[in-house]
Formats: C-alpha cells, sequence, structure tokens
C-alpha cells in the first residue's frame, strides 16, 4: 500500500473543494476544466486517482471519465465523481458507465474517502495486473480410447433401441401432425442442436406465456396490491423521528432505507416465479404422457 496519494482534482475549487479533507499524506492537483485535465495527463506523470465534478464549463465530468477509458494507459487509475445534489439521472449513468465512486458534496463527504480511494487504487492495480497476463488457452482433447469406448456404446444402445424408437416414431405421426421430432438449442462448449421425440402438439411454444400466466403451479404467492414506497419500514417506526435503521436511497420521488428497499425487492423476486410447471399441461399428447 502506498504511503503517498497524488490525486488530481478536476472541477470548481470554491464549492467540492471545500468537502474534501486535507491529509498530509496526500497531493491535491487542481485543474479546473476537461481540456486543462488532458493537457496535464499529455504531459506529467500519471495520478494515483482522479476526482471531478460533474458540473464542469463546457462538457461534464463524464466526457473526461469516457476520455480515460478510452486510453489503456489510465484503467487502473480510479475515478470518483462529484455533484453538488442528488440527481437520479446522473447517478444512473454514473452507474451505466462504471464510474468507480460517486459522492454527493451537498453533504459532507466521508471521513474514509481516503482509505476508499487507497483501496480503489490497490484493487484496480491488482485487476489490471492479472487480465494484463498472457494466458495460453489449453484445448482440451478427448483420448482415443475414450472416443472409441463412447462410440462402440452409443452404437450398441441405438441398435437395441431402434425397434421400440421405431413404434414411439409410428405412435407420435398416427396421434397428431408435424415433425416426429423436437429441436431446441443447448450450450454446452459451444451452442448445439438438442433433439428428442416430440412429446407435445406442435405449436406449444406459442402457448406457453398464456398457460404460465393461468396455471403455474409455482405462482402460489399473491402479488402485492400497493406500492410498498407508500409503505413505512417497520424497523424504522421504532427509533425516534429522523432515524433510520439503514442508509436512505433516493427511489423516484420517495426517500426509502435500504433495509426496506431490499427486503421488497426480495419479496417481490419471490412471487416472479423463476421456473413453470403446467396442471394438466393441455399440450402434452397421449404418447407423451406415456
Amino acid at each position: 500500500m502506498k504511503s503517498f496519494l497524488n490525486i488530481m482534482y478536476v472541477g470548481n475549487e470554491n464549492h467540492s473543494l471545500k468537502s474534501i479533507p486535507k491529509r498530509p499524506h496526500v497531493s491535491l492537483t487542481v485543474l479546473d476544466n476537461n481540456i486543462k485535465a488532458v493537457n496535464f495527463l499529455n504531459s506529467n506523470e500519471k495520478p494515483d486517482a482522479i476526482i471531478c465534478d460533474f458540473n464542469l464549463p463546457g462538457n461534464d465530468g463524464l466526457f473526461l471519465f469516457d476520455w480515460l477509458r478510452a486510453q489503456v494507459a489510465y484503467n487502473a487509475i480510479p475515478f470518483i465523481l462529484l455533484d453538488t445534489q442528488y440527481s437520479r439521472e446522473v447517478f444512473k449513468l454514473a452507474l451505466k458507465k462504471r464510474v468507480d465512486d460517486f459522492y454527493v458534496t451537498s453533504t459532507a463527504l466521508p471521513k474514509n474517502l481516503f482509505s476508499r480511494i487507497q483501496f480503489l487504487c490497490d484493487y484496480k492495480k491488482n485487476i489490471n495486473a492479472t487480465t494484463s497476463k498472457d494466458r495460453t488457452s489449453e484445448a482440451y482433447q478427448t483420448p482415443i480410447s475414450k472416443r472409441i469406448f463412447d462410440v462402440f456404446v452409443a452404437s450398441s444402445v441405438l441398435l437395441v433401441a431402434a425397434p421400440f424408437l421405431l413404434l414411439i416414431i409410428i405412435a407420435i405421426r398416427l396421434e397428431s401432425k408435424g415433425k416426429v421430432y423436437y429441436s431446441s438449442k443447448r450450450v454446452g462448449r459451444k451452442t448445439f442442436d438438442f433433439y428428442k421425440l416430440r412429446s407435445m402438439r406442435t405449436g406449444s411454444d406459442a402457448l406457453l406465456k398464456k398457460l404460465a400466466a393461468e396455471k403455474n403451479q409455482y405462482n402460489t404467492i399473491s402479488k402485492p396490491t400497493t406500492n410498498y414506497l407508500d409503505t413505512s419500514c417497520p424497523r424504522c417506526s421504532k427509533l425516534p423521528q429522523g432515524e433510520t435503521c439503514s442508509p436512505l436511497l433516493y427511489v423516484d420521488t420517495y426517500d426509502v432505507c435500504d433495509y426496506w428497499h431490499n427486503f421488497q425487492q426480495n419479496e417481490t423476486a419471490k412471487n416472479n416465479s423463476t421456473f413453470v410447471k403446467i396442471v394438466d399441461d393441455p399440450r402434452v399428447t397421449r404418447v407423451g404422457k406415456f
């Protein structure tokens, strides 16, 4: 871990800079716009981290972030974005672009800001060191003995099963129209076609969405009829007014504590069934049920 941090700050010195705590082991280079920042980076030693205001003359702070990430040499430098007030749009954009950290300077910046920057420096350098190593790809080759065994056993099983498979194919053809086999994509070492004898009527895929909504056995939990943002957190209600059990989040026009937001998100996920099992599935043929 470095004992001295060389940080570049890009922004309005009269506003955000006042919120940045002073430390004896931190060197702070102050620039007030993107052009000066780019010129500085092109002609000086790289800083350990960059703190940048979102509101800058000309292009905003994310313009500088995009420029940095387009240069491979700066990938290991953490980028911390500051804004004078919380904006949901700016926060979502910063999250989408994968800005390393985001702070609002209208409130006091955390006391451990430089510890956080030090952590980001160490983390990004380790990540870049790992990804930059040459990795030799070793192609797996099946031993000849295993290949011979697989082909021999599979061929023997197919020969024994051939009469039974023929009877099933005839039964499928007599009961319903369409191909006797069904194919779909599967993923292994690469995507391949998976074939099986058809157990459902042709066009069954088109009916799945409607049947899943009406007859899915996994949909046993009734969905909430009210917006959880209109209800209060049971933990926070036990605390004195103005105190919350966890940090506040800003969702649309609501203030909601982190615990209540995550709890409700988990409850919503339970209501949205990942698996589908249809009661008395009408798509299955009589041969398919057998």
